[in-house]
């Protein structure tokens, strides 16, 4: 039976994983990849009494005891692999919810592992709602916000802003049967105005459109940050929202954040309790650096491949670290 010191969540097609654990070289890591349980991969959790509960994952060609794991990556959970025989949707609604619960588990019984990042600091730092307030309680800068489902409200906060944003609370990503829609930020239109009774449906976040000289990517990594210029602004599909035009299309380049700045961010990320995250900023003509938001399971592969980042073996190091490896 193995007995690694170091346990990777994520799936198994992520290239962020494939790249890290390129520079593990060797063993002394378990892979769990999220879209393989519980069809392919088995866990059990047995507590014991005056000791550490037994935390057991077996794949068909390995055995893992994780009970000594000191070090957790948490990249991301994914889609869980329900067995495609369970075919009736309330049963497989169930098996979902009793394998997410077993895997969520895991969070908590391996609390005495550092997590890159806590588990519950994850999923509260995700929340749009408090990370914005969050940021203002750390001394950044954020456009005037309101979130809200009442059109009400909503028109009161849009009459005098001059061509106002919308973006999403939870996801961008809307899922049909046979594809995915992106929602990204947008601006609000007169033709959104007149559709502004459906917010009743559903929530969102309103904000002031913020004159942008360009825009940050930073990439925080243990105490390391990794800041990158997107000149979004030279790209028309870009210019609301970088996501929204091809990455090929847009420039980056490395860039040294202000001190000032870089103290109130890093009091932020302090605040949020992420030992890795993706931050979103916007630096304004006056070169006012406004905060947007922080993804804990942010991407970066692309923005170390075009600039030669090390981003990849820093999350290496930081891991092995932890893990006493």
């Amino acid at each position: 039976m193995r007995r690694p010191r170091l346990l990777v969540i994520g799936t198994s097609k992520d290239p962020h994983v494939d790249a890290v654990i390129r520079h593990f070289g060797g063993d002394g890591f378990f892979r769990l990849d999220v879209d393989r349980f519980p069809r392919e991969i088995r866990l059990t959790l047995r507590p014991k009494r005056g000791a550490k509960p037994q935390v057991i994952a077996e794949e068909p060609r390995a055995t893992h005891d994780l009970s000594e794991v000191k070090a957790v990556w948490f990249r991301r959970i994914g889609s869980l692999s329900i067995d495609p025989g369970i075919r009736n949707d309330a049963h497989r609604s169930f098996a979902f919810g009793e394998a997410e619960a077993l895997l969520f588990g895991l969070a908590h019984v391996l609390e005495g592992a550092t997590w890159v990042s806590p588990f519950d600091a994850t999923r509260r730092a995700s929340s749009k709602p408090f990370q914005l307030q969050q940021a203002l309680s750390c001394g950044l800068l954020i456009p005037q916000t309101v979130i809200t489902n009442s059109p009400k409200r909503a028109r009161s906060f849009l009459e005098d802003k001059d061509a106002p944003i919308f973006k999403t609370i939870h996801s961008p990503s809307i899922k049909y049967e046979d594809r995915r829609a992106l929602v990204f930020s947008q601006r609000v239109d007169a033709e959104s105005l007149r559709r502004l009774d459906q917010l009743r449906f559903a929530p969102g976040i309103f904000q002031e459109y913020v004159d942008k000289s360009y825009e940050l990517r930073i990439t925080l990594v243990g105490e390391k940050l990794f800041p990158v210029a997107i000149d979004s602004q030279e790209c028309p599909e870009g210019a609301v929202d970088w996501r929204a035009a091809p990455r090929d299309a847009l420039k980056y380049h490395s860039v040294s954040l202000p001190q000032n700045f870089r103290v109130r961010l890093e009091k932020f990320i302090s605040r949020l309790d992420l030992r890795y995250a993706a931050i979103d900023v916007i630096v304004t003509p006056k070169d006012e650096h406004v905060f947007l938001e922080v993804n804990p399971h942010g991407a970066w592969l692309w923005l170390e491949q075009l600039l030669d980042l090390p981003i990849s073996a820093s999350v290496a190091n930081l891991l092995s670290r932890y893990a006493g490896r």
